[in-house]
């Protein structure tokens, strides 16, 4: 079996997580009100709420209608179609596929490895990811 490596091999794979570390550094450079900060789990579960916040914060409130949101039975999750006649979604070669099994040890292991880095990016965001409580639990996040 052939070994996968990690696409970008001279990136520390564990330390292109620590997402706290990144913000603090564009918050150097950057205001935080030219900030918004989405959740890529709240994309999967409800897509338009995640939309929303951008276009309310682009001061076009009601740009995106539920209309124009579907889900696809096919690919597996939620894609836009801004018109009756175009529908747009993901490569479904690369999004919701499968995630490998990770043992519950693992899991735990990069719960603990990532918690004080979560809890930091909470507070520099104004807003709890939920993580990790969604880590772990197959090919999507855990929807409420």
């Amino acid at each position: 079996m052939k070994e996968k490596r990690h696409k970008k091999p001279e990136v520390p794979f564990l330390e292109s997580g620590l997402y706290s570390e990144f913000l603090k550094r564009w918050l150097q450079v950057f205001p935080r009100e030219q900030m918004i900060f989405l959740s890529g789990e709240q994309m999967i579960c409800d897509p338009l709420s995640e939309v929303k916040k951008v276009t309310e914060w682009l001061g076009k409130k009601d740009a995106i209608t539920p209309d124009q949101i579907y889900y696809d039975t096919e690919r597996g999750y939620y894609c836009f179609s801004p018109t009756s006649h175009h529908r747009y979604c993901m490569d479904k070669k690369v999004k919701g596929r499968k995630h490998p099994d990770v043992s519950p040890a693992m899991i735990k292991a990069l719960q603990n490895h990532y918690q004080a880095s979560n809890d930091e990016l909470y507070s520099l965001t104004n807003r709890d990811f939920g993580w990790p409580s969604y880590f772990g639990n197959g090919t999507k996040a855990k929807c409420k």
